[in-house]
């Protein structure tokens, strides 16, 4: 003999048990709300892009250095240098190797654009991630800004050289 299932014998049968069913109904909520808002650690995301700007400089040696010290492979390589993230550590004053700044600093560069860099790092704490972001930016455009500065002189210092020996010999004829 068949059993036919009634809905209102099933309706009857949640009415009855409505309270256990709101109370862990209650319970489970209670506990993913703790769980929430005490537990877990937010994870935020800080994002910053960096637009490679070469100017065309007069035909010469340092236009060739300046374009190659400035291209997008080697500025990616200053960002994740140690002595930029250790000037960055520094300056944030940070509790953290350089090591494991270079393994949450995410640098990465778009294919469809020579001129762009992409940064990423995740922290828990919000402002000190676009701080962190914000001073490797900085520290990376110092370096480079240094090493041009160095090269320039460098420069000068020999073309002045040049310069002295060139008047000698013309002040001996």
């Amino acid at each position: 003999m068949e059993q036919e299932i009634s809905l209102r014998e099933i309706i009857e049968t949640l009415w009855k048990g409505k309270w256990i069913i709101a109370s862990i109904t209650a319970i489970a909520v209670l506990l993913a709300a703790l769980y929430s808002f005490v537990m877990v650690i937010p994870t935020y995301e800080s994002k910053s892009s960096v637009i490679i700007n070469n100017t065309d400089l007069p035909i010469g040696s340092l236009t060739e250095y300046t374009n190659n010290s400035t291209s997008r492979d080697v500025v990616v390589e200053v960002m994740k240098s140690p002595e930029v993230l250790q000037s960055t550590i520094e300056e944030l004053k940070l509790e953290r190797s350089v090591s494991s700044l270079q393994g949450s600093l995410n640098v990465t560069k778009p294919k469809n654009n020579e001129l762009l860099i992409n940064l990423s790092i995740q922290g828990s704490n919000r402002d000190l991630i676009a701080k962190i972001l914000e001073a490797v930016v900085t520290n990376t455009k110092k370096h480079i800004s240094s090493n041009l500065s160095d090269y320039i002189t460098s420069y000068k210092s020999m073309y002045e050289n040049k310069l002295k020996e060139q008047e000698e010999s013309l002040d001996e004829y």
